[in-house]
């Protein structure tokens, strides 16, 4: 029976509403399991002693700021967990209709501005911490975004672990930190600061407009000897001329997605979204197209020389979805290999696979290169679901080519034997063969992927 519209509605209702019974399922700090699954020295010397629990802060989940709720042109000092720098009232910052990302308000950063938000109870799990930034054509000065791992207003207790530099003299968006890095500013344009923290493993990753800008130690980043937790956020202006910042949050990495679409068409994607070549080497990336797609305008052509790489962090145990749409067209010639990884490293040291799939245009077959075998007849010339379930707390994996069962096992010791329960890195390798086309890949909880069959019945 045909689902009339208002089912289809009630249907998609009830999938918004268990999703968020999900989400606010989750642990606080992740710890049962990992069910995500998963500075400038003028303010004060650095310390390696362990931060002291704030009774008075709220421990959440999650949080976010976008300045609309507070008065236009008023200080932040004591509104919305906001101050200046070590509770000082005179390092406040004011909301501002100047520029916006949501309206009315943004937040600007300049002259003596040192503005403080500190946060409780992220000591574990996988984060995603985001901030959009205006910064104008003729601004001036180096203004600097800061995160800590330890923060108190006495000062006792003050470890950094980002502080990035936006730096007119330059033109240069700097990590201060151990990693290095730089890119050229973005101006006049809000663009999105993302950073990636993977507490239980102390992996951090920061990218400036989906531009990787360094990846390295959360703890160590900057002044060394730090600990897992996300303490507090500075936004110090240093006597700098007007930035203006917008739409902040902080929430559990839930999984992942790209389908390619937020790049220029014809685009390599070697330091793009967290993409790159093997090993980190650029001309092993592969190239935004839109010959053909599955969400419009783009896909990713793995072709010739392609061997794209995308690292995860923070999936250690629970239950996952990895999922893949891929046309190969019916002129294909050659093998080619859609690979996942449980450790991937990219100075080549220790690597193990767990997923070796080979596309092979002679036998037309579809071949797991791991341990439990399994083959099937290639699709050609329309768009196949790739899906891999893996159970990181049995060590089971099954994979699905079209629906059907290619095979099933272990996840650590499918390919290369001797692995662990971690999802590292997936691996896009043309190995020299003809165009094969991905789009719309994903990594979600198993929990969600399940409601779907109940529901949309």
């Amino acid at each position: 029976m045909k689902k009339t519209l208002y089912q289809d509605i009630f249907a998609r209702l009830i999938l918004a509403f268990m999703f968020i019974l999900f989400l606010l399922s989750i642990p606080l700090t992740m710890e049962d399991g990992q069910a995500i699954a998963t500075t400038p020295t003028s303010q004060g010397e650095f310390s390696e002693r362990n931060p002291q629990p704030n009774p008075n802060l709220i421990q959440t989940v999650g949080w976010s700021d976008n300045f609309d709720s507070y008065a236009t042109g008023s200080s932040l000092h004591g509104q919305g967990g906001w101050k200046g720098w070590l509770n000082n009232p005179a390092l406040t910052a004011y909301t501002t209709a100047a520029h916006a990302l949501s309206t009315p308000n943004s937040v600007n950063i300049s002259a003596a501005a040192d503005l403080v938000h500190e946060y409780s109870g992220y000591t574990a799990g996988a984060w995603v911490y985001t901030a959009s930034q205006y910064i104008p054509s003729d601004f001036s000065g180096q203004s600097y975004f800061l995160l800590l791992n330890q923060y108190d207003d006495s000062a006792t207790n003050l470890n950094w672990s980002v502080q990035v530099t936006f730096d007119s003299g330059t033109n240069h968006v700097i990590n201060d930190g151990v990693s290095g890095g730089a890119l050229p500013l973005i101006k006049d344009a809000w663009v999105e600061l993302r950073l990636e923290i993977d507490l239980t493993h102390d992996i951090s990753s920061f990218y400036y407009g989906d531009q990787l800008l360094y990846q390295g130690s959360w703890s160590g980043q900057v002044s060394g000897g730090g600990v897992t937790n996300i303490a507090a956020l500075d936004l110090y202006a240093n006597n700098a001329s007007p930035i203006y910042y917008d739409e902040f949050s902080l929430s559990p990495k839930l999984g992942w997605s790209d389908n390619f679409d937020s790049y220029a068409t014809g685009s390599s994607l070697h330091g793009q979204g967290g993409w790159k070549g093997w090993q980190n080497n650029p001309t092993a990336t592969a190239y935004t197209t839109a010959v053909h797609a599955l969400s419009t305008p783009n896909s990713v052509n793995i072709s010739g020389t392609a061997d794209l790489v995308h690292e995860y962090f923070g999936y250690t145990a629970g239950t996952w979805v990895y999922t893949a749409w891929q046309y190969i067209p019916t002129g294909f010639t050659g093998q080619s290999y859609f690979i996942m990884m449980n450790r991937y490293f990219d100075a080549g040291t220790d690597g193990n696979w767990s997923v070796q799939l080979n596309f092979n245009s002679t036998t037309n077959q579809v071949v797991n290169d791991g341990v439990s075998g399994g083959a099937l007849p290639l699709i050609k010339d329309t768009w196949v679901e790739l899906r891999l379930e893996i159970d990181l707390t049995h060590d089971t994996s099954s994979f699905y080519y079209g629906d059907q069962l290619l095979y099933q096992g272990s996840w650590s010791g499918q390919v290369s034997g001797g692995g662990i329960t971690n999802i590292a890195a997936v691996d896009l390798f043309a190995n020299g063969a003809t165009a094969i086309y991905y789009d719309d890949l994903s990594l979600s909880p198993k929990l969600y992927q399940l409601y779907l069959p109940l529901i949309m019945k």
